[in-house]
């Protein structure tokens, strides 16, 4: 469309399309350098102090855009009246809208006007790093840097991040980033066997990647959480050993006042729902054993950081995440997905103990929290390692008389004495209330909102803390109500009708807000797990110089994906492929080491002759989408391969999987008996498991839902 338009507007006068603006922009900064040499030849010249400086005003400043941009022709820097990357130096503002903020770029460095004002008072350029704004949205994100050096589980790192240790380079040899010959000197010579599975060319590389990668640890053991949850529900013997421990409970218990007090309004109608959640879950682990560091500052990560090789000796340099940190750490302004090495982790007043990931302990934790709660009821969702919701109404009038609160206590006391962790607990009528109730509970608390308290409880709810609610969906509400700041869940309710939100956020959404504002949520346990997609996405480390080693590769993934599939019982009928290819302008090795950078994304999928979980047919049908692409190998940064249209493995005993479906074979009214005919056709003898080359364009049976190709973005 873009290239058909342009060539009917033809040679607009300006010598190219977007001409306009150039000139427009040129014409300002001529105007611009016209008036400074005004001022110099009246001797109005006051100062160089920001000689060399450029910036761009934009949103409320004081003093106001005319005055700064005079000050600036005063004292030698330059103004533009438009940003561009290459030309500012600082971006000036003192607020800025949300729409503003959510465009702001990696290292954009925001800067209040003040600056400009202390300059002049004290006739030096100053550093900006106490009047930046917005640090935290500037900073660059990317995947977390994996180290894949062994490390001792509990040994315990110090980083102080006012003065880095001399001798951090030597414990941190595997996150040197390429940008440094001679240190990448220093890691092959150390260790070459390591470094070479940080490249995907490495036959160990995935096995590496996945035994060290977090988000792995966190998607793998929520998809084992749910299965184990539901095989346990077959098990007799497990209910038994419920009815038993209920038994034991009801019979030590200490009842008080408020549990003799303590009824439900309808037995038969009302649910008591609790959000149990670990605090600080990997930082809790890491410390079970040493419960004496748990009053200090302790944050997760793959590195304890190093320092940079710049002259500046109190220069900080880490790329490595923050995934975990305890409560005392978040005193100073640290907190998850931070880089070690960002602004408030690098200039507050405290030590950082840098613990590694203790995978192992990880797993003992989770299984021993799981079989606690376990122990009492099976209706339980699990959400992940270290989070659940349960349904307790059944438990509690079983116990009765009993205040949900009093059980919730001897819960958790059970929990701590079996885990050596902390964790925290909120209990309301619906599920979402009891989240929401967890989050007023920590740290390693308990909060109960009781029925007839639901809008008081809501209403003074920040709409941030809605679970799917972002800045994107608030700055759409901020947008059609400019007059007031929202923040609280009461705001919504008095600003916007029902209609009114599904107008500005569509209708599925602006009844969910509705409805969430005012605390209604309808859901109940999803105790079947019935996931609608399983895959396995790999952007890190992918570099390769031919379609050979990736096709070496691809068959580790599948082998992957096939595990992944066995383990949550399911086959796929559709398979769909993605790659990352390096963009245009973009630098061959980005910032980040072994990450993927800006890339262009693509993916293509096909429909499967019929389900399976084959790895053979996994991998080739991967290999084919893959040759349907036109990209250049070496400039492949990532691939994924997701499995859809799931049907589950496990049958009932009539003859159903666990998500309803019957196949027409296992049908009385649908078994005719096999004609004697022999039909001499090549396709009749393919196995049935294999997809043919027809596959992609076959007609699907009606009953199945529509898809469409994906298009190369």
């Amino acid at each position: 469309m873009a290239g058909r338009a342009s060539a009917q507007r033809g040679d607009n006068g300006w010598g190219e399309w977007g001409g306009y603006m150039a000139a427009k922009k040129r014409k300002l900064e001529e105007q611009f350098d016209k008036d400074c040499m005004n001022n110099v030849q009246q001797h109005e010249r006051k100062s160089n102090i920001f000689h060399g400086i450029s910036i761009f005003v934009d949103g409320h400043t004081e003093p106001p855009a005319d005055e700064l941009k005079k000050l600036m022709i005063e004292h030698g820097g330059v103004y533009h009246a438009y940003y561009s990357k290459d030309k500012v130096t600082y971006f000036i503002s003192n607020n800025l809208p949300y729409a503003k903020i959510r465009k702001l770029k990696p290292n954009d460095k925001v800067v209040g006007s003040q600056w400009i004002i202390d300059c002049i008072k004290q006739n030096k350029l100053l550093p900006t790093h106490d009047y930046e704004m917005y640090k935290d949205i500037t900073k660059s994100r990317g995947q977390t840097e994996l180290n894949f050096k062994r490390i001792e589980p509990m040994k315990i790192i110090t980083s102080d991040f006012n003065v880095p240790n001399s001798d951090d380079e030597e414990n941190n040899s595997f996150e040197k980033t390429s940008s440094s010959s001679s240190e990448t000197e220093e890691i092959q010579a150390e260790d070459d066997d390591n470094l070479s599975a940080l490249n995907a060319k490495h036959p160990k590389f995935l096995e590496t990647f996945l035994k060290r990668s977090r988000l792995h640890y966190l998607s793998s053991a929520a998809v084992a959480k749910k299965v184990y949850v539901q095989d346990l529900r077959k098990k007799s013997e497990h209910r038994l050993l419920i009815e038993k421990q209920r038994e034991e409970l009801k019979n030590k218990l200490q009842r008080t006042e408020r549990d003799y007090l303590f009824k439900l309004n309808d037995e038969k109608k009302d649910k008591i729902y609790m959000h149990i959640d670990m605090d600080c879950f990997f930082v809790s682990v890491a410390t079970r054993n040493q419960p004496e560091l748990r009053d200090q500052p302790i944050a997760i990560t793959h590195s304890k950081g190093k320092k940079s090789t710049t002259s500046n000796e109190n220069q900080f340099y880490s790329r490595s995440e923050i995934s975990s940190c305890n409560y005392a750490a978040r005193q100073y302004g640290v907190r998850n997905g931070m880089y070690l090495a960002q602004e408030l982790c690098r200039n507050h007043n405290a030590k950082i103990l840098c613990l590694p990931y203790d995978y192992e302990g990880f797993h003992i934790v989770s299984d021993l929290f799981y079989n606690t709660v376990l122990s009492y009821t099976l209706d339980v969702e699990a959400v992940s390692c270290d989070e659940m919701y349960v349904d307790l109404t059944d438990l509690i009038l079983y116990l009765k008389p009993l205040h949900p609160l009093t059980f919730i206590s001897l819960l958790r006391e059970e929990i701590q004495l079996n885990t050596k962790c902390p964790c925290s607990a909120g209990l309301a009528s619906n599920m979402l209330l009891a989240r929401l109730a967890t989050r007023q509970a920590k740290p390693n608390g308990q909060f109960y909102v009781e029925k007839g308290y639901e809008q008081e409880f809501i209403s003074k709810q920040k709409i941030l803390d809605l679970p799917g609610i972002g800045l994107s969906l608030l700055d759409k509400l901020q947008q059609n109500c400019s007059h007031h700041t929202i923040e609280i869940c009461k705001q919504i309710q008095n600003l916007f009708s029902l209609e009114q939100l599904k107008t500005i956020l569509g209708k599925k959404q602006g009844q969910t807000i509705y409805d969430m504002s005012r605390g209604i949520d309808m859901r109940t346990l999803s105790k079947d797990y019935l996931p609608k997609s399983i895959s396995i996405d790999i952007n890190y480390g992918i570099r390769f110089q031919t379609f050979d080693e990736l096709t070496l590769f691809i068959k580790q993934l599948s082998l992957e994906l096939h595990k992944r599939l066995k383990q949550a019982k399911q086959k796929g009928k559709q398979l769909t492929v993605k790659i990352r290819v390096r963009s245009l302008n973009a630098p061959i090795e980005p910032e980040k080491f072994m990450g993927c950078g800006r890339t262009d994304d693509s993916s293509r999928l096909i429909n499967l002759h019929s389900y399976t979980d084959d790895v053979t047919t996994i991998e080739s049908e991967t290999i084919k989408l893959l040759k349907q692409f036109h990209f250049i190998v070496a400039d492949l940064r990532g691939v994924g391969i997701t499995i859809t249209q799931l049907q589950s493995t496990t049958k009932t005993t009539h003859g159903q999987d666990i998500n309803g479906t019957r196949t027409l074979f296992e049908c009385n009214q649908f078994r005719v008996s096999k004609p004697a005919i022999s039909i001499d056709n090549d396709d009749t003898n393919q196995n049935a498991d294999q997809p043919s080359e027809s596959s992609v364009t076959r007609k699907r049976p009606i009953q199945q839902e529509q898809t469409t190709t994906i298009a190369r973005k």
